[in-house]
C-alpha cells in the first residue's frame, strides 16, 4: 500500500505535475479512454474532469494491474463513473501477446509471445457504447502508441479528441515505427503537437522535438488544428 501511495504521489508532483491544463479538453458529457490505465493514476485524476453523463474507459490487460486499478477506482466509490476494460488497445480485435515486466508493472508491453490478452479497437469499443463523444484519449503503452491509434481512424476523424501520448522514439522503434513517424502520422489527420507546462499549453516546434534525445521521452498534447485557435495558454 505504502509503494502505491508513493507512485502516487511521485506521479502528481513529479512527473505530471500539470495534467489539470487537460480538464477543458474534457467539454460536460464527454468521455476519457485511458489506455495503458496500470493501476488508475490517470483515470483517478480525469474523473474530477467529467461533468454530465461522462465517464471513463479505462484499459488495462496485465493482471496484477487489473486488481490494483479496482481496488482504486473502488476506493473512490465511482465504479459507475469508470469502466474497466481487461485488454490491450491495437490496430484490430482479437488477441495480442503481452511481454509482462515482472519487475516493473508500469513497463509491459506487446510482444510475439507471452501472456495472451484480448485486444480491442478504440473505434469498437466506442461504436459498442452506442457512439459516445470522446474528448480525450490518453495513451502510454510502451512504443504501442501508433497501432492503438490506427485502431481508431473512424474516432479521431469523427471526434477529433485531444490525445495525450507519450512519445518515445527508441521505444516507438521497437514497433517498427519512429517519433518522426508518429508526428507524420497525425499531422496528416490534422493534429499538432504541444506540450504542458507551468505557464499551459504551448506549441511544440520541429526545434524543440529536435532537441528530444533518441533515448528519453516526452509526453506531448496532440491538438486536432481547429482546436487551437480557442486553446488556452
Amino acid at each position: 500500500m505504502l509503494t502505491e501511495k508513493l507512485y502516487f504521489i511521485y506521479k502528481k508532483y513529479v512527473e505530471s505535475p500539470h495534467l489539470g491544463s487537460l480538464r477543458p479538453y474534457v467539454p460536460p458529457g464527454t468521455w476519457v479512454v485511458d489506455v495503458g490505465a496500470n493501476i488508475g493514476f490517470f483515470s483517478i485524476t480525469a474523473l474530477d474532469w467529467l461533468d454530465g453523463p461522462g465517464r471513463i474507459i479505462a484499459i488495462e490487460p496485465e493482471p496484477r494491474n487489473l486488481v490494483r486499478l479496482g481496488k482504486h477506482v473502488g476506493s473512490r466509490n465511482t465504479r459507475e463513473k469508470v469502466e474497466i476494460i481487461a485488454a490491450v488497445a491495437a490496430d484490430r480485435r482479437g488477441h495480442r501477446h503481452l511481454v509482462v515486466n515482472e519487475k516493473h508493472p508500469g513497463d509491459n508491453r506487446l510482444g510475439d509471445k507471452g501472456l495472451k490478452v484480448r485486444a480491442e479497437t478504440l473505434d469498437q469499443l466506442v461504436a459498442d457504447r452506442g457512439g459516445v463523444t470522446i474528448g480525450l484519449i490518453k495513451v502510454d503503452v510502451q512504443g504501442a502508441e501508433k497501432i492503438v491509434l490506427q485502431g481508431a481512424e473512424t474516432l479521431l476523424a469523427k471526434n477529433h479528441p485531444a490525445l495525450f501520448l507519450e512519445v518515445d522514439d527508441r521505444a516507438l522503434q521497437e514497433f517498427g515505427s519512429s517519433r518522426h513517424d508518429l508526428l507524420q502520422y497525425l499531422a496528416i489527420r490534422g493534429y499538432a503537437p504541444h506540450r504542458l507546462g507551468p505557464t499551459g499549453i504551448t506549441r511544440l516546434t520541429e526545434d524543440d522535438l529536435a532537441a528530444i534525445p533518441s533515448d528519453d521521452y516526452i509526453d506531448a498534447l496532440f491538438l486536432w488544428q481547429s482546436e487551437q485557435a480557442g486553446m488556452r495558454r
